[in-house]
């Protein structure tokens, strides 16, 4: 289980949002919050979007993170294999006990949406994931073009945004929702161009546009 509490570790998880086409993995891989080098990483990674080191057997995953942890240096290791509701749970209870106060682990999860019980309520250890990582050194990034499909546990629990375009599927309660979290109106959404996002962190909002960079 995750160990050596530190409640002073600020809220730094991350959401990225934006319909398909519209640069969330862009978004995702710029931002220097994630260091390129020497961080313990661990994806969830159907699509095989970003460079690490994939697995699609659960029990060969699973040894390959143990061994990561006990190496006590980089690693980053993904999941890229069945994508469910239940293997999505095993996942996140893996990384809660890999989390450790002391070190920082961070969590890359490709459209979360794919993986939610709900809009409501997050499932066991999803929301125990997203509601306590955080004062165990672990540091969320998701990604999704559903923000309609995610759970109020994951909003609720997510400090910082980079929102682009909203999809076609949201409704505009849903659209109000994102407006609202990135200080700004449903228009001004509506406006946002490509790799355009609000990017909101802590308290700040501000309009950005990120240039394409093959990472």
């Amino acid at each position: 289980m995750a160990i050596r509490a530190n409640p002073s570790l600020p809220n730094r998880h991350t959401g990225y949002i934006a319909c398909s086409g519209y640069g969330k993995s862009q978004a995702l891989k710029q931002n220097t919050d994630i260091p390129k080098k020497g961080a313990r990483v661990l994806l969830w990674d159907p699509d095989n979007d970003h460079k690490a080191t994939h697995f699609d057997d659960w029990s060969k995953f699973v040894r390959a993170v143990v061994a990561g942890m006990k190496s006590g240096k980089g690693f980053r290791l993904a999941w890229a294999g069945e994508v469910s509701q239940s293997r999505f749970e095993s996942f996140c209870r893996l990384v809660w006990e890999c989390l450790d106060g002391q070190r920082l682990l961070y969590i890359i999860i490709e459209e979360l949406a794919d993986v939610q019980n709900s809009p409501g309520k997050a499932s066991q250890w999803c929301g125990q994931l997203f509601r306590r990582a955080r004062k165990y050194g672990g540091i969320i990034h998701w990604c999704s073009q559903r923000s309609e499909e995610i759970s109020k546990t994951v909003f609720s629990q997510t400090e910082n945004y980079f929102i682009g375009y909203p999809n076609d599927t949201c409704t505009p309660s849903r659209v109000s929702e994102m407006s609202r979290i990135a200080r700004c109106t449903p228009d001004d959404l509506y406006r946002l161009k490509p790799l355009q996002f609000r990017r909101k962190k802590g308290r700040e909002a501000t309009t950005i546009q990120l240039k394409y960079k093959k990472i």
